[in-house]
């Protein structure tokens, strides 16, 4: 049998377990990022049925950019903000400059218990 015979006969099962591996890793990749719908937080809520605490929140949506401590990385150093915690909940609600939006991500509750937990950070 020509090599070029066997390699068309075998494309489809290639291009299948290629697209098996594909969907697979996409599926782990959406699970690893922190998913933020509802079933997503109620999942951080854990399984008491609490909301979830700032510091949850913090860990899931902010501290990918600025870092477990507020110290920076791809976002700004939180640590000594002078702003208002009100003025600091309308940043997380609307983004600023890189930071997008969290408005329809994080109830206002949260925003506000997220806004007094980085206003903490020194």
């Amino acid at each position: 049998m020509r090599r070029d015979t066997r390699i068309r006969r075998d494309r489809p099962r290639l291009i299948e377990a290629r697209s098996t591996w594909l969907a697979g890793a996409l599926v782990a990749a959406i699970a690893a990022s922190g998913s933020t719908t509802a079933s997503g937080r109620a999942a951080a809520a854990g399984r008491t049925g609490k909301p979830s605490s700032a510091a949850t929140d913090y860990r899931l949506h902010c501290a990918g950019c600025h870092g477990a401590g507020g110290q920076g990385g791809t976002g700004d150093d939180l640590r000594g903000l002078s702003d208002t915690p009100e003025a600091i909940a309308a940043v997380i609600a609307n983004g600023q400059g890189k930071m997008p939006p969290f408005r329809r991500k994080l109830s206002a509750g949260q925003r506000r218990r997220l806004a007094v937990y980085v206003k903490g950070f020194k």
